[in-house]
């Protein structure tokens, strides 16, 4: 009796999605991407978009900060009344209030931007950061400088960063560049991933790594240079801004906790459990667990003996499970696993139903907030959870033991 087919059988192995379709469709998504952007900013005036808010919506917060720091002192970007009335002053009233809950070390860097307009700082931000992130994953990936920067147009988390002229192209490049350095040069790895104390909640597994490994150099590295960013934001900003700082954090966890940024905009486990509106001692709890499933990931990596590629991929995909507080352009962190993985198919060739979960992953952060907001399904934590396990199962396919138990068995 012959055996009806699945209806899952066409993405078993996704003919249609060959090499030059796959470039063809590459083109039209970022054709739309740019028409989309032009038409969406075209619509508005007075360097406003076509919601009214300023271009760069985030980006107001750093750039105002800079302001304020650069003539009242650091101090003054952490005080509320000040950098809300600089807002109010350059932007008008807009959507209302942009916080400023970075560290020092981040407003330091920050502080040029004070020396150009609004939209050359922007721009000037934006396309440094993202020159940085394209250079490190085309070494992630391989092929040219254009061809990785056409990806990523394609990228939705690239147009999400764009949009809000965040700093994820940065922090991204940060990781992904540390990762690659760490292999020959640790100590400049170290002063590379030592630079995320600015956004340290993407740096949390990696003390625990680095331990794992024993890659000492570089955790000892990392330990000074951060030490060192520290010591040189309060050198340039004063103890006045640490002080803010240290100040601002009951804000920013009310900001999470009572949501004050919509969690649909988020998309770790703690948003998606306050989507389905769980009171906020369950969803730390769901957030705790998932976080430890990560954490898992990575120690099993480091005794599994992976290749250190495959760990490094591993590590920036349990990185998204960790923090309660990810907002989705933080998905820009995706394109490291999602690049190692698609190198290591060009090496073995694609496993069953591979090419659907790698289009699916790179695709799925266009539709979360849409989901998480019109329809309170907060997806978010299947697409990073999906993606720790599939680079999981890459690592575990391609590493050398791997071939040699297969090889023993056949």
């Amino acid at each position: 009796m012959r055996r009806r087919p699945s209806p899952f059988s066409p993405l078993r192995e996704l003919t249609a999605f060959n090499g030059k379709r796959a470039l063809s469709y590459r083109s039209i998504a970022v054709t739309m991407v740019v028409g989309v952007m032009v038409l969406w900013f075209a619509a508005g005036r007075d360097g406003a978009d076509a919601a009214g808010r300023a271009i760069g919506t985030d980006f107001v917060s750093f750039w105002t900060a800079s302001q304020v720091a650069l003539a009242d002192g650091g101090a003054a970007a952490y005080d509320i009344g000040r950098h809300g009335l600089a807002q109010r002053t350059a932007f008008g009233p807009g959507d209302g209030y942009v916080a400023f809950f970075y560290p020092p070390i981040f407003l330091m860097l920050c502080l040029p931007m004070a020396l150009l307009p609004y939209l050359a700082a922007l721009a000037l931000w934006l396309g440094s950061t993202a020159v940085a992130y394209v250079i490190m994953v085309r070494r992630w990936l391989g092929g040219s400088f254009g061809s990785a920067a056409l990806t990523l147009a394609a990228f939705p988390p690239t147009l999400l960063n764009a949009g809000h002229g965040q700093n994820a192209f940065l922090t991204a490049a940060l990781f992904g560049g540390g990762l690659l350095a760490m292999r020959t040069r640790p100590w400049l790895a170290g002063l590379l991933l030592g630079l995320l104390v600015m956004k340290p909640h993407l740096a949390i597994l990696l003390p625990l790594a680095l331990a794992c490994r024993g890659e000492w150099r570089t955790f000892v590295a990392t330990g000074v240079a951060a030490t060192g960013w520290c010591v040189l934001s309060w050198v340039v900003l004063g103890t006045g801004a640490w002080e803010g700082f240290v100040a601002s954090t009951g804000l920013a966890r009310s900001t999470l906790e009572d949501g004050l940024v919509s969690p649909a905009k988020m998309v770790s486990m703690f948003a998606a459990m306050r989507v389905l509106s769980l009171d906020v001692a369950t969803a730390y709890a769901a957030q705790a667990a998932f976080a430890a499933v990560g954490a898992a990931a990575v120690i099993y990596a480091a005794r599994a003996r992976l290749p250190r590629p495959a760990q490094d991929a591993i590590l920036a995909a349990a990185t998204l499970t960790v923090s309660p507080f990810l907002l989705d352009y933080d998905l820009t962190l995706m394109a490291i696993p999602l690049a190692w993985w698609f190198a290591q198919t060009q090496q073995r060739g694609f496993q069953p139903y591979e090419k659907a979960a790698l289009l699916a992953l790179f695709i799925a952060p266009l539709f979360l907030r849409t989901l998480a907001t019109a329809a309170s399904l907060p997806l978010a934590p299947l697409v990073t959870g999906g993606l720790l396990l599939g680079c999981w199962r890459a690592a575990l396919t391609t590493s050398p033991s791997h071939h040699s138990r297969a090889a023993s068995a056949r």
